[in-house]
């Protein structure tokens, strides 16, 4: 990569890769949760078990402040919404298929997150990242295929689940470039989402102590996996291209299938493994680029 991007665009990319490395065990931890815990009940535990860490960081930087500002109640509810929304179609869909399936499937966000940043933010569209987006689609269109044309509503879901979370990173985007910071960003969004899920969680599975054996697993995934990466995020996002960010945060296909393999006993398919050289041959394409917002700043400026 050019030794002239800007210093704050390489903090971005190392906080994509520490990223990564989290978000390898993601599509991982929740096929497994969600298929020994109710998957909605699961999700609600998350969210809550990780708005303490969240909480903790709020009163720690003095922003608790910023939830009792009308300005930011609007945006920071309809984040939620769509967060939440994501989260609840992947839960509940990805019990029906593989963790190898679901890892793939997601990097639709790339696509929409490349679409998303040309049509509604000004981002470039380069030759690269149109290559990037093909190669992506088309590992998507091969899991999807997987021998034959009948398509399951599970992994319809996942294909557009991203959706949501590409939407939301905008409006995330945008509240932090406007002064938001992260820590209550990312409390509000946990703990009232959490709440909404629990409350929905009772109605549909009903709520119970879930077992001793799983309690080990719900707290680091909780706070570890699906709380400190989300720090990270927040933290990348905000100095890389939307797309950019979305590309490099989506590198972890080839971690999450040996994990896969280790904790889930998957071995992938002949389609699934095409889909990884294809995803990652289109991740290749969408880093090449830099990002628009630092392409004219000096490289040297901090």
């Amino acid at each position: 990569m050019s030794s002239q991007k800007h210093p704050q665009e390489k903090l971005g990319e190392m906080l994509a890769l520490s990223f990564v490395v989290l978000g390898a065990f993601w599509p991982v931890g929740v096929n497994y949760g969600a298929k020994n815990i109710p998957p909605i009940q699961f999700l609600a535990f998350m969210m809550l078990g990780s708005a303490l860490l969240f909480l903790g960081a709020t009163l720690y930087y003095r922003q608790f402040g910023a939830l009792l500002k009308s300005r930011w109640l609007g945006s920071l509810t309809l984040y939620t919404l769509l967060i939440t929304l994501g989260y609840l179609v992947i839960v509940v869909s990805t019990p029906f298929t593989s963790a190898t399936d679901t890892t793939l499937l997601l990097q639709s966000e790339i696509i929409f997150a490349a679409l998303m940043g040309y049509f509604l933010m000004g981002e470039a569209l380069s030759a690269s990242k149109i290559l990037g987006i093909a190669c992506v689609f088309l590992a998507d269109f091969i899991t999807l295929y997987q021998g034959g044309l009948e398509l399951n509503g599970p992994h319809l879901a996942l294909f557009l689940a991203p959706l949501f979370y590409v939407f939301a990173n905008r409006m995330s985007r945008r509240m932090q470039m406007e002064g938001l910071h992260w820590a209550p960003l990312l409390f509000y969004r946990h703990f009232v989402g959490g709440i909404a899920v629990l409350i929905l969680a009772a109605f549909l599975e009903g709520v119970s102590v879930p077992d001793p054996s799983n309690w080990l697993f719900l707290v680091l995934f909780g706070l570890i996996i699906y709380g400190l990466s989300k720090i990270i995020w927040q933290l990348c996002q905000v100095r890389l291209d939307l797309s950019k960010a979305t590309a490099l945060g989506l590198t972890h296909p080839v971690f999450s299938f040996i994990l896969a393999r280790i904790f889930l006993g998957e071995v992938p398919t002949i389609y699934q493994i095409w889909g990884i050289v294809f995803s990652l041959v289109g991740i290749i394409f969408l880093l090449r680029a830099p990002s628009r917002q630092w392409a004219t700043a000096n490289p040297n400026e901090l």
